[in-house]
């Protein structure tokens, strides 16, 4: 089998209701190049040119995400040395996999997991008030591998944007019967702004 069509897994994906729902909380590892392949498969073209239009799309998309690398970055975590992969986090912080490594289940609950016992033994109580200055970043991009979070009480850095050039994207043929909903008839692709409301309420 050659497993399900990049069409068909974004359109599904698109009106699954995890996409676009701040109810929804995606807990992940080194996260911007999973980010970036999602993002393209919902929106069914190549990525934006710059880094600010892409967070703007993972803003709107996956209004609610954390990153546990970049929990790695706060002072107190870095304070334990916690090095490695996500097999590697879990075995010193002694969280038990189930299931074999590299399978999608057992690596989505592993780091689950993971992120519960970190935010348990580094956090805490002070979880609700560190929380809104580590949500939504990507381990990797917009300034993360320069950005500590050494005092919790001061403003997240702007993310950074660079410039670069659009690249137009060949939309194959498929038959009618076939295609569920496409992803482009649901979002609007010219202005990231109006995604929320073009998904709520397709034409």
């Amino acid at each position: 089998t050659h497993g399900i069509r990049v069409e068909d897994f974004g359109a599904l994906l698109t009106t699954s209701g995890l996409v676009v729902n701040d109810k929804v909380t995606w807990l992940t590892f080194h996260s911007c190049f999973d980010f970036g392949y999602l993002i393209k498969t919902i929106v069914g073209r190549i990525l934006p040119p710059t880094e600010k239009e892409f967070f703007d799309f993972h803003r709107i998309l996956f209004p609610k995400s954390y990153d546990i690398k970049m929990l790695m970055k706060c002072n107190n975590v870095q304070a334990a040395k916690l090095r490695g992969g996500l097999q590697d986090v879990a075995d010193q912080l002694c969280v038990e996999r189930i299931g074999n490594q590299h399978q999608a289940g057992s690596d989505s609950l592993l780091t689950a997991r993971t992120f519960f016992r970190l935010r348990e033994k580094f956090f805490g109580d002070t979880w609700d008030r560190v929380a809104p200055e580590l949500q939504g970043y990507m381990y990797g991009l917009g300034g993360s591998l320069t950005t500590t979070f050494a005092n919790f009480s001061s403003p997240v850095p702007l993310l950074n944007s660079n410039s670069g050039s659009s690249q137009s994207n060949r939309e194959g043929s498929h038959g009618p019967d076939r295609d569920p909903p496409r992803p482009s008839k649901l979002l609007s692709l010219i202005n990231p702004n109006t995604m929320k409301d073009a998904i709520s309420s397709p034409s």
